[in-house]
């Protein structure tokens, strides 16, 4: 007759771990194989491209930056899904340079478009360099299945007319808001300031009262845009003073100068529907251009050489 060996059976440290594990699973209401596996199942993270799906407007974001410069720009992020506990990731590729705001969105229904802002500020000593990586969106612990790539060319200030201007901005992120791309935060938008200097790199003077005359036009349409008409009447006084300062400077070419800047400033239809606030805000109000023109000029323009 054959006799039957039993093996001990050895309790270590992982039987011990799993019994610990299941202890504590049991004292939250759990202590099954299958609630143990479905809590794994819930902190598992999921990989990009498995999870809810979103969509961006816009869907990518190329452009660049000098260091030292600020721009915002407007994402509209549309759930194909409802989600909760949705957040938007910087990759670490990007973090030096750009972040987001808010990037807790809470709870999202299906269809819903929520919009945050991509707020590029690279520092001012930052390297000279190409940066890109993918923003993305999270439920919980799952990715969505797009993402929002960017690429950022960090560049030095171009020089036109000895005037440091800062990069061509992309038209399609450009024209996103009324205000537009403003890196340097001079008042005046960037396309704008770049046409002014190399339109007119021959006229000193005519530069400076352009400048002058783009900071005012683009305060009157946010202003407009605000509803605030104390505001708009401000601005807009700036602008008959530009403008007068402008007749001084170049009297044969004041009219046409001001028409070509003011056919590049309102080139969006939301800009033309800020035309249309602003005068609207104004009505009532007497502006008209000063006899001493010259008195409206904020620099001296005889003393630059042309």
């Amino acid at each position: 007759m054959s006799t039957i060996q039993v093996r001990p059976i050895k309790i270590g440290l992982v039987a011990l771990t799993v019994t610990t594990v299941l202890a504590v699973l049991a004292a939250c209401g759990g202590g099954s194989e299958d609630k143990a596996q479905s809590l794994g199942e819930r902190v598992q993270p999921l990989a990009a491209g498995t999870g809810p799906t979103v969509s961006f407007a816009p869907a990518s974001i190329t452009m660049s930056a000098n260091p030292g410069s600020k721009q915002d720009i407007p994402v509209v992020i549309t759930a194909g899904s409802a989600m909760s506990n949705v957040t938007v990731n910087v990759p670490t590729a990007l973090k030096s340079v750009l972040s987001v705001a808010p990037a807790s969105l809470g709870s999202l229904t299906s269809g819903q478009a929520v919009t945050v802002s991509i707020k590029v500020a690279p520092g001012a000593s930052e390297a000279l360099h190409t940066l890109s990586g993918a923003i993305t969106v999270r439920a919980g612990f799952a990715a969505t299945s797009k993402t929002l790539p960017v690429s950022l060319a960090l560049v030095a200030p171009e020089s036109i007319n000895g005037i440091a201007v800062p990069p061509e901005p992309p038209k399609e992120l450009n024209d996103l808001t009324l205000a537009g791309f403003d890196l340097n935060a001079n008042g005046v938008r960037d396309d704008v300031e770049r046409y002014i200097s190399s339109t007119y790199l021959s006229s000193q003077k005519r530069v400076a009262v352009l400048f002058e005359l783009g900071q005012a036009n683009q305060e009157s349409l946010l202003a407009a845009k605000a509803g605030d008409r104390s505001l708009a009447i401000g601005a807009t006084r700036r602008t008959d003073a530009a403008v007068a300062c402008l007749n001084y400077v170049d009297p044969a070419n004041a009219a046409s100068i001001e028409n070509r800047l003011a056919a590049i400033e309102r080139n969006t239809k939301q800009r033309w529907i800020a035309i249309a606030q602003l005068q609207k805000l104004l009505g009532g109000v007497g502006l008209s251009i000063p006899a001493d023109k010259k008195a409206m000029c904020t620099f001296d323009p005889d003393s630059m050489p042309n």
